[in-house]
């Protein structure tokens, strides 16, 4: 298979039986071994269990080139899914010890890879067939321990980016409520493989998720290892707003506010604006310095000033170890884009004064007088750290790292004019506290909070304390979200 913008060639598996009882190992058959009960099921939809955690990065069992017989679990080895890799790159001692073929020095070479379900009880079980990806070239290179100083892991391989854009990739980091197995009732985090997604922004706002256009970017010719290839774009990038002002719609009551302007000072634009990469594979968000300093000099000038004081620690990525300065921060927002020149944290600002018009003002407001809406404004899917009741989670981690590290001149090189300059990466903390679809053919990023439930009434107090597990309400159709959940999303309010 050539990577020149066509879809992986790739056949679905899954059935059980076949596999366990009979000992065929087919990736021909139709039925998927793994139930969907999402309503947003499309062509095929196939559900991988994955380990995922605080600290334990999305990752998939995989099977090097299987053949016809069923491979047991000790054939399994585990592969790091991150978005942030153009390449999907197999291990070096890992392609020798199943090939039998030594490289002496980074190439790449054709291969196939099996995705299976990593839940056998022996290393003797066979395990279960999910999908192949059959004759791709990937790169076959030594894979260093990938992760942070407090936090490293050795993976036998990475999907990557040009694996994953034929597809819209859903990834459920705690228990999925969309998808269990067949034979039992558990839920467990899953990575899913969509061939078509094709809800419309506007259902998937009503379910409670923030839909963020996105411009695929990167790719290109490149040069690996001798071999001349074509990539297609798989860089995601997305505005970031840092450290805005703490927001609570509850705190602005309708009686406190004259008119739009009056809102405006109420809400005003925070926070520090960058553009990061989606990195599921990182675990940290990632700045380079000059962003950082940014950071720093908007923590001065708040009161109390925030310090962001750091201490040194390393980064290790496949390409290099870089040393960075490691601090934390309590507030971030993934902001999409509704009009030019405001920038994310503008169109953070901008979004929640939208949010409060049309929670505390009627619809014949919205359309006529001084409250007149006369644009529509940006989805935004945001955390605050201060509001996470679970002790020692409210903060994330930030790496400051050097801009001529290879890691940022590498992106920046590769993205080009396609994108504003990347400041680094938003990673894994961030990203895990939210049920997310990276929907590559539709160009959209998709995002709701982990612990967001629809509510069981058809009405709720959005203002009130958490209960009965809900961490998000719906009421007249709006999601609103109380201020004990740390995360929440709004969706895109369309220009009336």
């Amino acid at each position: 298979m050539t990577i020149e913008g066509d879809r992986p060639e790739m056949r679905i598996c899954g059935n059980y039986l076949c596999a366990v009882c009979v000992g065929v190992f087919a990736f021909v058959v139709t039925w998927v071994g793994c139930s969907s009960t999402s309503p947003h099921s499309r062509a095929f939809e196939f559900c991988i269990p994955m380990i995922a955690g605080a600290k334990i990065l999305p990752q998939a069992s995989v099977v090097l080139n299987p053949g016809d017989e069923p491979p047991n679990a000790d054939h399994a080895r585990r592969f790091l899914l991150a978005t942030e890799y153009p390449i999907t790159t197999v291990d070096a001692t890992a392609y020798q010890e199943v090939t039998g073929h030594s490289v002496a020095d980074s190439s790449t070479a054709v291969m196939s890879l099996a995705v299976v379900d990593a839940l056998s009880m022996a290393k003797q079980d066979p395990v279960v067939g999910r999908a192949e990806f059959f004759d791709f070239r990937g790169w076959i290179a030594p894979l260093p321990s990938i992760g942070t100083s407090d936090h490293m892991a050795q993976y036998s391989g990475i999907l990557a980016g040009d694996l994953l854009r034929a597809y819209a990739i859903r990834l459920a980091y705690q228990d999925d409520p969309e998808c269990h197995l067949p034979w039992s009732d558990e839920q467990f985090a899953t990575i899913s493989f969509i061939q078509e997604f094709s809800d419309t922004s506007k259902e998937l706002g009503r379910d409670g998720f923030a839909v963020l256009h996105i411009h695929l970017s990167g790719g290109g010719h490149y040069l690996v290892g001798g071999d001349s290839r074509n990539l297609g774009a798989t860089r995601i990038g997305v505005g970031i707003c840092i450290e805005p002002d703490p927001f609570d719609l509850s705190t602005i009551a309708l009686s406190d506010v004259v008119d739009q302007e009056d809102l405006v000072s109420k809400i005003p634009v925070s926070g520090t604006d960058a553009y990061l990469l989606v990195a599921t594979g990182t675990l940290p968000l990632v700045l380079g310095h000059n962003a950082f300093q940014r950071l720093k000099a908007a923590g001065a000038d708040r009161s109390p000033p925030e310090t962001y004081e750091s201490t040194p620690k390393m980064l290790y990525q496949q390409s290099e170890a870089i040393e960075a300065e490691a601090t934390t921060i309590t507030r971030i927002a993934v902001v999409g884009n509704s009009s030019d020149g405001l920038g994310p944290c503008g169109e953070l600002a901008r979004s929640r004064r939208t949010q409060w018009i049309h929670t505390y003002r009627s619809e014949a407001d919205w359309t006529s007088g001084a409250w007149k809406l006369t644009h529509g404004s940006a989805a935004v899917a945001e955390f605050d750290g201060s509001r996470d009741a679970t002790a020692g989670t409210g903060r994330l981690d930030v790496y400051a790292v050097p801009d001529e590290s290879n890691l940022l001149q590498g992106i920046r090189f590769e993205v080009g004019a396609d994108l504003p300059q990347v400041d680094g990466l938003i990673g894994h903390e961030f990203l895990r506290r939210f049920q997310m679809i990276i929907d590559y053919p539709g160009s959209r990023l998709v995002l709701r909070c982990a612990r967001y439930r629809l509510p069981s009434g058809q009405t709720c107090d959005a203002t009130a304390v958490e209960t009965n597990g809900e961490s998000c309400c719906e009421s007249t159709g709006r999601c609103l979200c109380p201020m004990s959940s740390p995360c929440c999303q709004y969706p895109a309010i369309p220009k009336l």
